[in-house]
């Protein structure tokens, strides 16, 4: 929800991303995706497309699940793996600078 709207898709860039239910709702999204590609020419890379998970579900009939990077952050259903993978690292590096700036300031 945003301002009291529901979003299903966000578009960064050349980067869409789209928020679905379930994967039944899969081919009624790249439905009007397919139309518009043959009015206007322009066309997804498949190649380039990732179908991601963010709650616990049975997505592997659909595609094989793996860890994936979107817009620098790593998504996967593990919260545990998803904070050290995505916070700790840099919490660890700020604590490090406040270190260094703190050794500086009384230096």
């Amino acid at each position: 929800m945003f301002a009291d709207r529901r979003v299903i898709i966000s578009q960064l860039a050349d980067d869409a991303t789209h928020s679905l239910k379930d994967a039944a709702q899969i081919p009624r999204t790249l439905e009007p995706i397919k139309n518009f590609s043959k009015v206007s020419g322009l066309s997804l890379n498949m190649n380039k497309c990732d179908l991601m998970a963010i709650k616990k579900c049975h997505l592997y009939v659909v595609s094989q699940l793996r860890i994936k990077l979107y817009l620098g952050v790593i998504i996967t259903k593990d919260d545990s793996a998803r904070r050290s993978l995505n916070f700790e690292p840099h919490s660890k590096r700020q604590g490090n600078n406040l270190i260094y700036g703190y050794r500086e300031i009384c230096h």
